[in-house]
């Protein structure tokens, strides 16, 4: 499973950029909840191409777990979290549980997926992941204010503002690389010990796979899909739990 992490996590985050976004820019009243956010995704300051919901919350595709109804227990972290880290849209996401439930729930839900993922995390590392979405907030604000005319101070002002926001997230973006190459370190030894382990039993492994090829070919007429030895072992991954396919059976 913390192979898959980071990629959740950004997942995760992609669409807390923009419920946050959309909480900051409310609908005219009397206007059905539409889509808004950061710029389409051929924008630099967009989603990644592949990152970003294939469909809207709620509706059939890539994130229909999102349409999940979550519990007291989550929406109550969900709340936690944003009224200890971000104030200000904390106070958007109450007054839209009175104003517009159906906004209200569909951008609790979506900003679940990125809070209860960092508690696994080590605090640098969920500290990093937070300060990278609060400085792309800023950075996609500062460049919608610099395509309105302005002075050329205020132009300069701004620009040095987005380089300081860059410069955040990229170093925030560093430490989450860091504990990535700590996550694959800890995997390659596994796999290494693993690898040696395999070896050290190769006569067994080639029995097994003589017999269970032997059973398999009495009871249908094409060779099995994989090996018995990497079949239903206990994964071994950092901190994987469960069975499954060990990571070099993939």
């Amino acid at each position: 499973m913390r192979r898959l992490l980071t990629v959740v996590l950004l997942a995760g985050a992609g669409l807390l950029l923009a419920a946050a976004v959309a909480l900051h820019s409310p609908d005219p009243a009397g206007a059905a909840p539409r889509a808004k956010g950061p710029p389409p995704r051929s924008e630099p300051d967009g989603p990644k191409p592949g990152r970003g919901p294939a469909t809207r919350p709620g509706s059939s595709g890539r994130y229909h777990r999102y349409s999940r109804p979550l519990t007291k227990e989550q929406e109550q972290e969900v709340l936690d979290y944003i009224k200890k880290k971000r104030p200000d849209l904390h106070s958007q996401v109450v007054e839209y549980r009175q104003k517009d439930p159906r906004r209200y729930q569909r951008t609790v839900r979506m900003m679940w997926g990125f809070v209860s993922q960092l508690k696994r995390l080590p605090p640098e590392v969920a500290e990093a992941h937070e300060a990278l979405q609060q400085a792309r907030v800023r950075m996609w604000r500062i460049v919608r204010d610099l395509r309105e005319p302005q002075n050329a101070a205020e132009k300069k002002r701004l620009e040095a503002q987005l380089r300081d926001q860059a410069a955040t997230a990229f170093d925030a973006e560093q430490t989450i690389r860091g504990h990535r190459l700590t996550e694959l370190a800890e995997q390659i030894k596994d796999l290494k010990a693993e690898l040696r382990a395999r070896a050290a039993d190769r006569d067994n492994r080639i029995h097994e796979m003589v017999e269970w090829m032997k059973r398999g070919a009495s009871r249908s007429s094409g060779p099995p899909s994989g090996p018995p030895a990497d079949r239903g072992k206990p994964s071994r991954q950092p901190g994987g739990k469960g069975k499954g396919k060990t990571a070099a059976g993939r």
